[in-house]
């Protein structure tokens, strides 16, 4: 404590008191670099910055600076896919599904995930030893979607492996206390109840039923589950209130709270969300008792910091994101209040702040489903104060008399009633694009400003300001519009074939075939900014190729849906038969239907094959189509620079002799996730090895970007 007194006495102190935000957003500048190497150009002229305001507060920001960077490599080298097939560890959490139970092992400090499909009698604090198949950590297999590798990175998840066999050993540890609190939970309450208490005391969502989950999506209130300050303050008052009945000192009462958030953590695993607003709690203590004249915003800050240092890879962690940007949002709001010295009564106050968190979250709830409720910001109100005021107390209170579990019962299906309800009747959804990473640096800083300057700056301002965040969102919205370049994307669907041709400047959009049924393709839609497809072309009835078709017109604007004669299936929506000879136009583009000349007894021969120039090549999608049709379009004298190859590389396409004929420049080979058939065949890959081949399943998604210039070719695997 002499040492902290020292401290408070030095001219370095008192240079960082109210400015450690200034080093907290070097650090998001930092991070930001570290994942995209381009945002330099921001981090370079930012430190020359506090260079010039404060030398003392740069040279902070650069230790700083070098811990984190040190630490990043460090979690690099440590926090990989090990591709482990055996582990021996303890288990801290598990997840029960229908057909399997997914464990969260920890050894050492890594993690791993096990998948027992044999369903075992295993507990929490369990030390299991695991024998097992290794299953990839991959990354998103379509751009813009949801990263599992570098969320479970985060997490120091290193491993999944798929058990073949589980040995168990008991054995008594602290994770008991969470299995015990797991148990008492269910033993006392029946099963809707139980799960709505571990997702709102514990965070623990993984019980809800897929239609809450769905309502809460849709309302836009994942936050209140999500164990933040309003759940640790909450709790703290609460037993502040149990504690003063026995004990009157303030610091013996604050001791022992500190004590019970610490099991809190165990309990909870040391949520990162919940790790913060304790370390939080507990930093404001000693700023109160030790007078160190730190704001919200500095604590806030050094905890920040302190976070990144221990974990640089939080950075891919949704939860923590969440957790600080709803915290900073507050905090600038209310000390922006108190500057002012407005009062404004609790109510409006609700509003105000669930505006501005909604409007702090945005860009995250978009990266996450591409769809935002408009009518949001008045539920996530409602239903801030149901919670605040009615059901987390209730909730906690509740806990310690199971007695009453009954009544619980009933509040809690009112509630998930009252959610189901205003998701299904008073919600408004629009699909909005994705947030780039400019893009979420601009919105930012026009909150930041916005929440800290717009009470005090002139009217005339104010105007300019709404102006520009209002061009800001315009273009953001309307950006597939000013795309100069077009785009083709073959997509790494998880069974079949589907390809999305995005014209220039929004010219048209022209889809070829879907894949199977499948969440992904629609959100990878939504996700590009595209709300209407001019030409959804299915190129023959296999479901592989056709799984998503109702789906995809359900949600967006088909304007034109082209099958083939073959193609006798109904899709809700009226049907253009294609055959060869046809042709699709659309702005200065052409496809001509090349075949079928006939229709067989073989779905993959009645194929629509298509031919384009896009761009500056030429391009053949073969469909299904086998090598007895590639050997009848021989003597139409193609000219092909690429092909998407035929039946997904099989062995029953791509014939030689047609290849050799036509000397494509490269060639592309959807071959969907799914390996019951095992494609591509490695003959077929051995004979097309003579030209350049992009493969879903080692490239992901390939995003073929074009003008009448040039091509560029970007694989979603090589862009992590």
């Amino acid at each position: 404590m002499l040492c902290l007194k020292k401290l408070k006495t030095t001219s370095l102190y008192k240079s960082l008191v109210n400015n450690l935000f200034f080093v907290g957003l070097g650090v998001v500048l930092l991070l930001l670099t570290l994942d995209t190497w381009y945002f330099i150009i921001f981090l370079l002229p930012y430190t020359i910055y506090i260079y010039i305001r404060n030398k003392k507060i740069f040279i902070v920001l650069l230790i700083i600076m070098v811990i984190i960077i040190i630490s990043f490599i460090i979690k690099k080298l440590i926090i990989y896919d090990k591709g482990l097939t055996s582990l021996k560890g303890t288990v801290i959490s598990i997840v029960n599904k229908e057909n399997y139970n997914r464990l969260l092992v920890r050894k050492g400090l890594t993690k791993v995930y096990i998948y027992d499909y044999e369903m075992l009698e295993i507990r929490i604090g369990d030390v299991v030893e695991v024998y097992g198949s290794n299953k990839e950590i991959e990354s998103n297999h379509l751009p813009h979607l949801f990263n599992y590798q570098k969320y479970y990175y985060s997490q120091s998840i290193v491993s999944v492996i798929k058990a073949d066999s589980i040995s168990i050993t008991k054995r008594f540890n602290l994770l008991y206390l969470r299995r015990w609190i797991y148990n008492y939970i269910d033993n006392n309450y029946n099963e809707v109840s139980s799960s709505f208490i571990k997702g709102m005391i514990l965070g623990d969502t993984s019980r809800l039923g897929e239609d809450l989950k769905e309502s809460i999506k849709i309302n836009n209130i994942s936050h209140l589950f999500a164990i933040s300050g309003l759940h640790v303050g909450l709790l703290a008052v609460i037993i502040d209130k149990v504690l003063s009945f026995i004990i009157k000192d303030k610091k013996k009462k604050e001791n022992i709270i500190i004590v019970i958030f610490i099991f809190y953590l165990i309990i909870t695993n040391f949520a990162v969300s919940i790790s913060r607003a304790v370390v939080m709690y507990i930093l404001n203590i000693i700023n109160e008792r030790k007078k160190l004249m730190l704001r919200p915003l500095d604590i806030l800050s050094f905890v920040f910091i302190m976070f990144i240092c221990i974990n640089p890879l939080y950075m891919y962690h949704l939860g923590f994101i969440l957790s600080f940007f709803a915290s900073l949002v507050i905090i600038i709001y209310s000390s922006t209040m108190n500057h002012l010295g407005k009062k404004i009564n609790n109510f409006l106050e609700v509003i105000i702040i669930t505006t501005l968190l909604q409007l702090s979250t945005f860009p995250i709830v978009i990266n996450s489903s591409f769809s935002f409720n408009i009518l949001s910001i008045l539920t996530n109100g409602i239903f801030i104060t149901i919670v605040s005021y009615v059901i987390l107390p209730i909730t906690i209170l509740f806990l310690f008399l199971p007695f009453l579990s009954f009544i619980y019962s009933y509040l809690i299906l009112a509630f998930n009633n009252l959610n189901l309800f205003f998701s299904k009747y008073i919600s408004i959804s629009v699909n909005l694009p994705y947030f780039n990473k400019i893009e979420l640096m601009i919105y930012y800083l026009f909150i930041i400003a916005f929440i800290s300057f717009f009470f005090v700056i002139t009217k005339k301002k104010k105007i300019m300001f709404i102006c520009s965040f209002l061009l800001f969102f315009i273009i953001y919205i309307n950006k597939i519009n000013i795309n100069l370049n077009g785009h083709i994307y073959f997509l790494d669907v998880y069974e079949g074939d589907a390809t999305v041709l995005d014209l220039p400047l929004n010219r048209g959009v022209v889809m070829i075939d879907t894949g199977a049924e499948s969440e992904d393709v629609i959100s990878f839609l939504k996700a590009i900014g595209i709300r209407k497809i001019d030409f959804l072309i299915l190129t023959h009835s296999h479901s592989d190729h056709v799984g998503n078709a109702k789906r995809i017109i359900d949600e967006f604007d088909v304007k034109n849906l082209c099958v083939g004669y073959s193609n006798n299936l109904y899709y809700g929506k009226q049907t253009t038969k294609l055959k060869a000879g046809d042709e699709i136009n659309i702005f200065s583009y052409s496809f001509k239907v090349i075949s079928p000349l006939v229709l067989t007894s073989d779905e993959n021969d009645n194929s629509l094959i298509l031919y384009s120039r896009i761009g500056n090549l030429k391009y053949l999608f073969l469909g299904d189509a086998s090598t007895k049709i590639e050997e009848e379009l021989i003597s139409l004298d193609l000219d092909v620079d690429c092909v998407k190859v035929g039946h997904h590389g099989s062995k029953t396409s791509t014939s030689a002799f047609f290849y050799d004929s036509i000397s494509p420049e490269m060639v592309f080979i959807e071959t969907g996730r799914k390996k019951q058939f095992n494609f591509p065949n490695d003959s077929v890959i051995r004979y097309l090895s003579k030209y350049d081949i992009y493969r879903t399943d080692l490239d992901y998604t390939i995003d073929v970007s074009f003008n009448r210039y040039h091509t560029r070719i970007k694989k979603t695997k090589e862009s992590h």
